[in-house]
């Protein structure tokens, strides 16, 4: 029969086998197996490159969505996010190169797909900001 703890980052319940967290996917790593069991999973300071600087997390996600939560330890949401914003950039991309080829009826739609895609490109990276900040205080 296998013990439950508690996740670092997030206080969701583990197994003992469990390699990453159900809840919030972040990523256990032997140490953080064993501080768990010492402290039942009160010590929540241990990222991907030991203690987390939440200053430090806040500028990886500002710099590009998902890496705030890679540094944080949620490798699992943190390439997500990553994946999400490549995809968006790729599009905001493909779209500046069919608007420069465009006849001049096409280009207004075109330009309001942009837009569109900018406006949730932003609103992800806000949040993706936000989500980096408050669980590097955790």
């Amino acid at each position: 029969m296998s013990k439950i703890k508690k996740c670092n980052n997030c206080g969701g319940k583990l197994l003992e086998d469990d390699n990453f967290c159900q809840n919030c996917g972040s990523f256990l790593s032997n140490e953080k197996k064993k501080i768990n069991e010492n402290n039942n999973g009160d010590n929540m300071d241990n990222g991907v490159l030991g203690k987390i600087n939440t200053g430090l997390a806040t500028v990886f996600s500002a710099i590009f969505i998902g890496l705030g939560q890679l540094y944080n330890g949620q490798i699992v949401k943190g390439i997500c996010l990553f994946i999400i914003g490549l995809i968006l950039v790729f599009i905001e991309f493909f779209f500046n190169t069919m608007l420069m080829s465009a006849p001049y009826w096409a280009q207004e739609s075109i330009l309001v797909l942009m837009i569109i895609v900018l406006i949730v490109y932003v609103f992800i990276w806000i949040l993706n900001v936000r989500d980096a900040y408050e669980n590097s205080k955790k």
